[in-house]
């Protein structure tokens, strides 16, 4: 059974950084959630990924340090939702082994620190990857 929990900004810290959801992104919430969800939370922080196949709960974030953020508050370490829509198409166990070591952690672990948002992550990598 998959559970998911959304982590918001508060009002007086937000800031309009993220821009709309592209479409593959809302196709793949979609799988998880009622789009009214993401509407009523245009702004989330982090959506809250559990599962039993992970035996964890794993924060879901557009930016590294929302990840840090969410790990320091909540002791759950997260992953970039770049990073896993980039494994799209794999099976369950194999994608696991390759977003493991991408884990974010409050003290910098895993992702190098600043890649920035999601945006900018899936730009840098389209690039690197042609």
């Amino acid at each position: 059974m998959r559970t998911l929990s959304i982590a918001h900004r508060s009002q007086e810290k937000s800031v309009k950084r993220h821009s709309l959801l592209t479409e593959e992104v809302q196709a793949f919430f979609a799988q998880h959630l009622s789009s009214a969800v993401l509407e009523v939370f245009p702004d989330w922080q982090g959506i809250l990924l559990a599962c039993e196949e992970l035996a964890e709960s794993v924060w879901i974030v557009r930016t590294v340090q929302d990840g840090q953020q969410l790990h320091a508050a909540t002791g759950q370490p997260a992953l970039l939702l770049a990073d896993l829509l980039a494994q799209k198409g794999r099976d369950f166990a194999e994608a696991w082994q390759a977003l493991r070591p991408r884990l974010i952690f409050s003290r910098g672990e895993g992702l190098e620190k600043g890649e920035g948002t999601h945006e900018e992550v899936v730009r840098k990598r389209t690039k690197e990857h042609g």
